[in-house]
């Protein structure tokens, strides 16, 4: 991820999919809080944001094929969140299909050092969703 990461940020046209269609502004935001020595943990959170952030760079909100959904509703209530998700999707569902998610996966480890500039902009997303 960090090799990825420096692809993103010195030369975004041979980076991949990784390094496709990304606004001149969220580039600077990226190359600001990427550093050569950057953890691992932070390498993916800063790609998280990275990524996760063309929800709305795009405007994708009023797009009726574009749904969020968030991990802790779907092992937490699996059943309800993904019926929405199968229906959204125009896919059959059926409870069993659940039988094996379970919400013991949040909180299960202690959460990664991430770099604190990193982690507010990965927090400021999260509410913005």
């Amino acid at each position: 991820m960090r090799d990825t990461l420096r692809q993103v940020t010195t030369d975004p046209d041979r980076a991949g999919w990784q390094g496709e269609a990304i606004p001149a502004g969220l580039l600077d935001v990226v190359r600001a809080h990427y550093r050569d020595d950057i953890s691992l943990e932070s390498a993916y959170a800063l790609f998280w944001y990275l990524r996760n952030r063309f929800y709305f760079e795009f405007s994708l909100a009023p797009n009726k094929q574009v749904c969020v959904f968030r991990y802790e509703d779907l092992v937490t209530r699996p059943a309800e969140a993904f019926a929405q998700m199968f229906a959204f999707c125009g896919c059959p569902f059926g409870p069993q299909l659940t039988n094996r998610v379970f919400a013991s996966s949040i909180g299960r480890h202690e959460a990664p050092e991430i770099d604190p500039p990193i982690a507010t902009l990965c927090e400021d997303l999260g509410r913005e969703f």
